[in-house]
């Protein structure tokens, strides 16, 4: 993603990978809980947001001001609302953090939510932000927050060169959960991929629709006992799958 010549290294020296989220809880509580989850899955990554300030002797503006600048990736999320206002700046919270983030070279990765279209004022500010968010990063979509939090932990896999490493599958994952994996992460012409990759011939699976074709690639593997090797690979192919 583009961030400008001044975007800092996003791996620390020493210690953990500080992730600074940043959005409005009121439309995204489910996703940032969700992102929340994930990130402790991850090796070495400490999530920072809201949810972690408490009771500190400063201003909301700024004690975010502080985390963000001491952090080393910034995940913005953009969803239908603008958010509280700062009472010395006229700015949202959301935004004081984006325009921080983006002051201190913080790689900057943003997901606007699919269906958060912005209404009327303030968040006819919300549609300003986001058009020029839009000018000056490469955005992604979301929506739901399990695909959020799929893809949010890929890129930070990616950006970090695997450095921040997500949680592998477990060992004894059901074919219950297995199949909620399939079903929410990946489309038809995914799973023929990944048929491919373990030599698994998708025309012959039984059913139509991906709900069909998931339970029947789960019971073949189930059957030749290489249920581990579909999790291992949807692992591979996901690394930020919550397993939960």
């Amino acid at each position: 993603m583009t961030n400008g010549p001044t975007s800092r290294a996003p791996t620390p020296h020493g210690g953990r990978l500080r992730v600074f989220v940043g959005s409005t809880s009121a439309d995204l509580g489910r996703e940032r809980q969700t992102l929340r989850r994930a990130l402790a899955a991850m090796d070495g990554v400490e999530y920072v947001g809201m949810e972690n300030f408490g009771s500190r002797p400063k201003s909301p503006r700024e004690v975010c001001l502080r985390e963000v600048a001491a952090s080393h990736i910034y995940v913005g999320l953009f969803g239908s609302r603008y958010g509280s206002l700062d009472p010395v700046s006229g700015l949202s919270m959301t935004e004081i953090e984006y325009r921080e983030a983006r002051r201190c070279g913080l790689p900057c990765l943003i997901y606007f939510k699919a269906d958060g279209g912005a209404g009327p004022e303030p968040e006819a500010r919300l549609r300003a932000l986001k058009e020029e968010i839009g000018r000056d990063l490469t955005v992604d979509f979301f929506d739901d927050p399990g695909a959020l939090a799929t893809k949010v932990t890929t890129a930070l896999f990616n950006l970090t060169g695997g450095r921040a490493a997500t949680a592998a599958p477990p060992a004894d994952v059901s074919p219950a959960r297995l199949h909620a994996v399939l079903v929410r992460l990946f489309d038809l012409e995914e799973l023929k991929t990944l048929c491919f990759r373990l030599g698994v011939d998708y025309e012959r699976l039984g059913g139509a629709g991906k709900d069909a074709k998931a339970r029947e690639l789960i019971a073949y593997m189930s059957r030749r006992a290489r249920l581990c090797a579909l999790a291992k690979e949807v692992g591979r192919q996901r690394p930020g799958a919550d397993w939960s």
